[in-house]
């Protein structure tokens, strides 16, 4: 690859590969998930605008 994550030099993620992924196990349905990915959509965007 030429771009994409592999031209990336900036910030990188840290720690264990299943951190946070309790999370998903504990969530009751879908419609848990969902809130829970948009609430990680929602991290992700306040991220990025302080990159």
């Amino acid at each position: 690859m030429a771009g994409g994550i592999d031209a990336w030099n900036g910030l990188v993620a840290e720690g264990n590969y299943d951190a946070g992924m309790a999370y998903f196990s504990r969530a009751s349905g879908a419609e848990e998930l969902v809130s829970l990915s948009f609430s990680l959509e929602e991290g992700n965007r306040v991220f990025y605008e302080r990159v």
